[in-house]
C-alpha cells in the first residue's frame, strides 16, 4: 500500500507546534487517512472522522498496514459525536467547501465546541477571494467559496496565529483557484 502524503499545511502547523506526541488530535473530514497517518506517525493520538464509511475503512487499512493506531469513525462534521473540550488539536482540511454556508458554520461551532481551551485548528478551505467569478457550482466539482468575513464570524473566538490566502498554480477545478489556511489557537478560558 503507498504511503498516503499529509496536506501540505500539515507539516507547516506541525512545525509551529513542536512536538505533536501525544496531543489528542481530530481529523475532521478524514478521507483515507493521509492527515490521520501522519500525525500518529508523529505520535500523537489521532481520531479521523469522515462522512462516508468506505473513506473510513480505507482509513482502518492504512493504518493497519502501517502499523498505527488510530481510531477512525463515521460521523459529520456538522455534529461530531465526541464530548466537548476533549481534543488538543483539531484538523479541518478541504471539508467546508463541500458543504453549504449553514452546515459549515455548524461545522465550525462543532470544531469550537470539541477542541479544549488553548488548544489548536488547522482549517483548510476554498477561498472566495482570488477564485474565478461565477464559482461555486460548475461541475464536476461544486465547492462552496469561503470568503475572509465568513472565516472571522465562524472562527471569530480563536487567536489567528496564521490566516495564508493561497493562489493554486494548477487547481483541481476551474471554480477553485484559491485557498484559505487557517491555523488558530482557542482562547484560554
Amino acid at each position: 500500500m503507498p504511503l498516503l502524503h499529509p496536506d501540505l499545511f500539515v507539516p507547516h502547523l506541525v512545525s509551529l507546534l513542536g512536538a505533536v506526541d501525544g496531543l489528542r488530535t481530530l481529523d475532521a473530514g478524514c478521507g483515507r487517512g493521509r492527515n490521520t497517518l501522519f500525525l500518529a506517525r508523529l505520535g500523537a493520538v489521532v481520531t479521523g472522522v469522515d462522512h462516508a464509511p468506505e473513506m473510513v475503512a480505507a482509513c482502518r487499512r492504512s493504518a493497519t498496514a502501517e502499523g498505527l493506531k488510530v481510531c477512525c469513525v463515521a460521523g459529520v462534521a456538522e455534529t461530531l459525536p465526541f464530548a466537548s473540550n476533549c481534543f488538543d488539536l483539531a484538523l479541518c482540511t478541504s471539508v467546508l467547501e463541500s458543504m453549504g454556508a449553514p452546515a459549515a458554520a455548524a461545522a465550525a461551532a462543532e470544531l469550537h465546541r470539541v477542541v479544549r481551551p488553548g488548544g489548536h485548528l488547522l482549517v483548510v478551505t476554498a477561498a472566495l477571494e482570488g477564485s474565478e467569478a461565477g464559482a461555486g457550482g460548475a461541475p464536476p466539482y461544486q465547492a462552496r467559496l469561503t470568503s475572509r468575513k465568513q472565516l472571522a464570524r465562524w472562527f471569530g473566538g480563536w487567536r489567528t496565529a496564521e490566516l495564508l490566502h493561497l493562489r493554486l498554480v494548477e487547481p483541481a477545478s476551474a471554480a477553485v483557484s484559491a485557498q484559505w489556511a487557517l491555523i488558530a489557537r482557542r482562547a484560554a478560558g
